[in-house]
């Protein structure tokens, strides 16, 4: 893995974001949120958002929970936790850890959410995230894992070496 700490970015990162990218990316991770959290059924609803960086997403997402859910919010990133929970507030559904995916080993989830994070895997290591990933998901979970591949093109290597 590429250690990637946003931290020096996190205050800035939706606006450098919308510059390399314009709004594709916003709309990757949003494109099947409304249809997703409205599959998950009654209960205690417990949601994984693994690399939720500046809180944007984490802010929708909320929007649309059951005041009863839990969501475990797992990101490398100090900064970017201060930004998210700055932007969502004391929110008591969100259990924060600040940590690496791979030391994290928590739950079972009826959701299971990560946009933008596998490209920092390559290989057998992106297979062994996936694996992890798929692991924490109960039985008839729903995941929603948006990314793209910068090996495709040389623009996308290029895109994200800018990011």
């Amino acid at each position: 893995m590429r250690t990637i700490d946003y931290s020096r970015v996190a205050r800035v990162y939706a606006y450098l974001e919308r510059l390399v990218y314009g709004q594709i990316l916003e709309d990757a991770r949003f494109y099947h949120l409304e249809h997703g959290v409205g599959c998950l059924k009654g209960g205690s609803t417990k949601v994984l958002l693994v690399g939720g960086g500046d809180g944007r997403f984490l802010e929708r997402l909320l929007t649309m929970l059951p005041a009863s859910a839990v969501v475990d919010y797992v990101d490398c990133s100090s900064e970017m936790l201060v930004v998210a929970r700055e932007r969502v507030g004391e929110d008591a559904r969100v259990r924060w850890h600040h940590e690496r995916f791979e030391n994290f080993s928590v739950n079972r989830y009826q959701l299971v959410l990560a946009h933008f994070f596998l490209d920092h895997y390559d290989g057998e290591e992106r297979e062994a995230i996936l694996e992890k990933i798929t692991e924490r998901a109960d039985c008839g979970a729903l995941m929603m894992l948006s990314d793209f591949d910068p090996s495709v093109s040389i623009r996308g290597r290029i895109l994200l070496w800018t990011m």
